[in-house]
């Protein structure tokens, strides 16, 4: 069997930049569960927020999505279940499990929703990217 040698940029693309921005968007999305009513939730600390969550995203969500966003990618791809719900189910799996085995020690029912929640916002991001949906039939027909 012929393996094509073109390499699919936007999976690439995808598996770089999907982990940080999920992970930074779901922090910042969590910024007010997290501060709660205080005073010192100012507009400043969205930008913290977004800061952390992006380091966040490399320390755990690069090794995630390798370990277990791109498997889950391929199963998804040869199921034929391209939908951004089936992703952001699988992330929402994935996330949790990630957190729950970060946190194993000291997890709390917070760092388990937002684990998840960065997981949702990982898998749609990575959707959004890739677009699995869009992709071309395997193998390509050939045109006439």
């Amino acid at each position: 069997m012929k393996r094509s040698s073109t390499v699919n940029w936007r999976l690439v693309a995808a598996g770089i930049v999907a982990p940080v921005a999920g992970v930074a968007v779901a922090a910042m999305a969590a910024l007010p569960a997290i501060c709660g009513d205080e005073i010192s939730c100012a507009p400043d600390s969205l930008g913290f927020a977004a800061v952390f969550g992006a380091w966040f995203g490399l320390m755990l969500g690069w090794p995630a999505m390798l370990a277990l966003g791109l498997p889950a990618h391929a199963v998804l791809l040869r199921k034929r279940l391209t939908s951004a719900l089936a992703y952001m189910a699988a992330g929402a799996l994935i996330g949790t499990v990630v957190s729950l085995a970060y946190f194993a020690l000291h997890s709390t029912g917070l760092s388990v929703v937002l684990g998840c929640g960065a997981g949702i916002a990982t898998a749609a991001a990575f959707w959004i990217i890739r677009r699995p949906d869009r992709a071309p039939p395997n193998p390509p027909t050939p045109r006439p």
